[in-house]
């Protein structure tokens, strides 16, 4: 009588059936995925910290808004320029073929440009299998997809469906899903047979992004699943998704010149719509500069208001009345003291912030996170001096004329890499 397999080795053998007929990847025992969540930077502290800490690599997110020029690309230009500072390749699927003629304005948000993939094309086809190409050799740690509507048919109205033309739209859609499921197939099989420490995962994890612009119209005229369906670019896709960041409002920020009052920035409002690797629902804002004003240019978040505002928020820093400040200049009628104080250090607002040595503004923006979610991994070493370094230039890059002071840093910062 013939020897009998295990169960274990007679599932063994069907893996490798499976795997020799269809491609390694296709079947992978649950215990065998790496359960770690690590977060590198977006370079927008507000969204960072309601997101537990940074982006979770190796997921697909969407950023996304009804409104256009709602900051959806220069969220996405600061966070290609957190891979191309660490000497990552990204790829940017360009279906609007527009981003030659702003190439500059990545270089100037500091994007090192040779690290950086664009594929144009003509056809949706085209550009979703040139940008699988290098997602299954593993060559690039992130593809941008600007935008999913640019590789659909867009609908307009409901008389198309009156028509029954809204097939043309619904064949688009599932096009869409179709790559969507081949992006993140080959993007998870890189993880196979990879070790669960963590420089291992951020070699090997491929992190999709997707610039969603909703339709509002569409929304608007309340007729089910199946318009939202074709404009988001299928069911499946939505699904798959990790998270969404959606920016729902911007408020224009104002000052006087003379007789008139001039636009410079718009506080930026955005919720967390989904995040399966934290809560969700979460709401906040933050300063997006368009016109040079206040040391800041075009294009560059105002991250120093998101620290103070969030330390005060999750209580990392404490308000002072000017008499405790030690202040003794008379204040203007109505007007609130804005003395905050971390430790032994005591500044006055985010005017002020700027004058702290540099790694303990790293430090209140550390403690930030560690209030929000204490289980976060940094992308970076945050307990060595050269990974506090890499951290603070993620939110304050280079090209911001920012310094780091190496002063020593703050006892028992806990480690974040194991």
């Amino acid at each position: 009588m013939g020897k009998t397999l295990s169960r274990e080795a007679e599932i063994l053998k069907i893996f490798e059936e499976v795997e020799k007929e269809y491609g390694e990847g296709v079947v992978q025992l649950a215990d065998d995925i790496p359960r770690q969540v690590i977060r590198i930077p977006s370079g927008n502290f507000a969204t960072d910290v309601e997101m537990g800490g940074g982006t979770p690599i190796g997921r697909w997110g969407s950023i996304r808004s009804e409104r256009e020029s709602a900051g959806k690309t220069n969220w996405c230009i600061h966070q290609v320029r957190q891979y191309t500072d660490r000497g990552i390749y990204i790829i940017w699927v360009d279906g609007e073929n527009v981003i030659e003629g702003n190439i500059q304005h990545y270089a100037d948000a500091g994007v090192n440009l040779k690290y950086m993939i664009l594929v144009f094309g003509e056809k949706a086809e085209v550009m979703a299998e040139v940008g699988l190409k290098f997602i299954k050799k593993g060559l690039v740690g992130a593809l941008f997809l600007d935008s999913v509507q640019s590789l659909l048919i867009d609908v307009e109205d409901e008389k198309e469906f009156e028509e029954g033309q809204g097939n043309v739209g619904m064949k688009k859609a599932n096009f869409m899903a179709g790559v969507t499921r081949k992006y993140i197939f080959h993007s998870r099989a890189r993880l196979i047979n990879t070790e669960k420490d963590n420089d291992t995962l951020k070699r090997n994890c491929i992190t999709l992004f997707s610039i969603d612009r909703l339709n509002a119209k569409i929304k608007m005229t309340g007729f089910s699943k199946f318009t939202e369906y074709i404009a988001t670019g299928g069911q499946h896709k939505e699904n798959a998704y990790s998270w969404k960041l959606r920016i729902t409002q911007a408020e224009w920020l104002k000052v006087s010149s003379g007789d008139t009052e001039i636009s410079y920035a718009q506080a930026t409002k955005f919720i967390t719509e989904k995040n399966k690797t934290f809560s969700r629902r979460r709401k906040s804002r933050y300063n997006l500069h368009f016109r040079n004003y206040d040391g800041y240019t075009a294009g560059q978040i105002d991250n120093l208001e998101s620290v103070v505002r969030l330390g005060l928020k999750y209580e990392v820093l404490n308000k002072l009345t000017k008499k405790d400040a030690g202040d003794k200049t008379k204040s203007e009628k109505g007007k609130k003291s804005g003395w905050v104080q971390y430790g032994k250090y005591k500044f006055n607002g985010k005017k002020n912030i700027i004058k702290l040595p540099k790694n303990i503004i790293c430090d209140i923006m550390l403690d930030i996170i560690d209030k929000v979610n204490p289980d976060c991994i940094y992308f970076d070493e945050v307990d060595t001096v050269a990974g506090r370094k890499i951290f603070f230039n993620s939110y304050f890059p280079k090209c911001y004329n920012w310094n780091f002071i190496e002063e020593k840093s703050k006892k028992g910062r806990r480690k974040r890499l194991g």
